[in-house]
C-alpha cells in the first residue's frame, strides 16, 4: 500500500490520469525520494515543485536513463513502505500517521 495520499497529491499539481498509483520510490543509487505514478511511468522529482517530471518510458533504441538525481548510469527504485521512512520534503503528501 502506498504511502502518498492520493487526493492530498493530485490537489496540490500532479496530474491524475484516472487510475493513476502514486508510490513513494528510493532510488538505489543515491536515496532520494520522488514519486512514481506507476500507470503511466513517470516520476516527480520535486515535492516543492511538481512540474518536475521525468518520464521513466524508452523505446528499445533509446539508451538507460540515469538517476535523474545523480547521474548514476545503474540504478533502480524501490517503494518507500513504512511512514516513518517518508523524508520531510515529502510530508505533506503522506498519509496520516
Amino acid at each position: 500500500m502506498s504511502v502518498i495520499e492520493h487526493y492530498k497529491f493530485v490537489k496540490n499539481g500532479a496530474w491524475d490520469c484516472g487510475n493513476s498509483h502514486f508510490v513513494l520510490k528510493s532510488t538505489s543509487c543515491c536515496d532520494k525520494q520522488c514519486v512514481e505514478d506507476e500507470e503511466i511511468c513517470t516520476l516527480y522529482v520535486n515535492a516543492l515543485d511538481l512540474t518536475q517530471q521525468v518520464s521513466l518510458l524508452r523505446s528499445p533504441s533509446e539508451p538507460r536513463l540515469a538517476c535523474p538525481f545523480c547521474r548514476a548510469a545503474n540504478w533502480d527504485l524501490k517503494e518507500v513502505e513504512g511512514l516513518s521512512m517518508v523524508a520531510a520534503e515529502w510530508e505533506w503528501a503522506a498519509l496520516e500517521r
